[in-house]
């Protein structure tokens, strides 16, 4: 399942993966679309080399509370950290960088500003903020969208990685910080889906501190129930579709007549809404130093 993007994520610090399925082997579903994944599949993500997963969107409650509680046991049992949805929580790298991470199944507001804020004052050395959005099939992004990721990056995230979409989109540089607006999906069984890509970002330290150095990216060729994710092959007209959309300037999002009805920067959060800095995971910060 993951032959096609091993060469990036064996050997670097974090990889970060959006897991939409359930992670049960009795579970029933509760929507007529849930996506499903057995227990032993958290296994094959560890030995992939998956070092978090991002689980802020809605698929992961297709099996209602007990669903979603089997894919807690089964991530904690195989030593993967997760974030869920208005969550965060911190990485020790295993070159020792503190990677703050935040995730949000859609949408902005002061409960992303809050605990930005706490994992800055924690010394957090970089921190990403994983927003899923709502815009389905399209290749354009929405205005929220828009709003969300630059008000991400204007609370202190350095990185924006938008998920959700059924094809990549685009790269966006906002206030020398990088936003992803998608990276299609990868593995899902969905027919629609056109296209993913794997991004590798490279940090280097400067006079001002982390900069971004390097991207690398591997287009893919989405999976299905049937057949794995493949690389398209380099130079095809396939890779240099991803590659293009990827460099693409965005779409002017005010000519959008769609919104996504999520939480934005207008949002009113109280503080009892804020999670403990070690709420997102019930793996200790300590058991997932250096990648352990």
């Amino acid at each position: 399942m993951f032959d096609a993007v091993a060469e990036l994520i064996q050997n670097d610090d974090l990889s970060i993966m959006n897991l939409e399925s359930v992670i049960s082997d009795v579970a029933e579903p509760v929507v007529s679309e849930a996506h499903m994944a057995y227990t032993a599949w958290a296994a094959k993500f560890r030995e992939a080399g998956i070092d978090v997963a991002n689980i802020a969107n809605p698929h992961v409650m297709g099996c209602g509370d007990a669903g979603y509680e089997d894919t807690l046991e089964s991530l904690a049992a195989n030593g993967i950290p997760y974030v869920g949805n208005r969550e965060m929580t911190l990485y020790i790298s295993k070159n020792d960088l503190l990677i703050g991470l935040y995730a949000s199944d859609g949408g902005a507001g002061s409960n992303m500003k809050k605990c930005i804020s706490t994992m800055e004052q924690a010394g957090a050395d970089i921190i990403i903020a994983c927003l899923n959005w709502n815009n389905g099939t399209t290749d354009l992004y929405l205005s929220n969208e828009y709003h969300s990721a630059h008000y991400a990056i204007d609370c202190g995230a350095d990185i924006v990685l938008g998920h959700n979409g059924t094809k990549v989109h685009y790269f966006e540089t906002y206030n020398d910080s990088l936003i992803i607006y998608g990276l299609g999906e990868y593995a899902g069984g969905y027919d629609i889906s056109e296209s993913a890509a794997a991004l590798q970002i490279t940090l280097e330290y400067g006079e001002n501190g982390l900069y971004i150095s390097e991207t690398a990216c591997v287009p893919i060729n989405p999976g299905t129930h049937t057949d794995p994710p493949q690389a398209f092959p380099i130079g095809s007209e396939e890779y240099n579709r991803v590659i293009q959309t990827l460099h693409n300037v965005p779409r002017d999002f005010e000519a959008d007549t769609e919104t996504d009805n999520n939480s934005d920067e207008s949002e009113e959060i109280t503080s009892e809404d804020e999670p403990p800095l070690d709420s997102a995971s019930p793996v200790d910060l300590k058991e997932v130093e250096n990648g352990n």
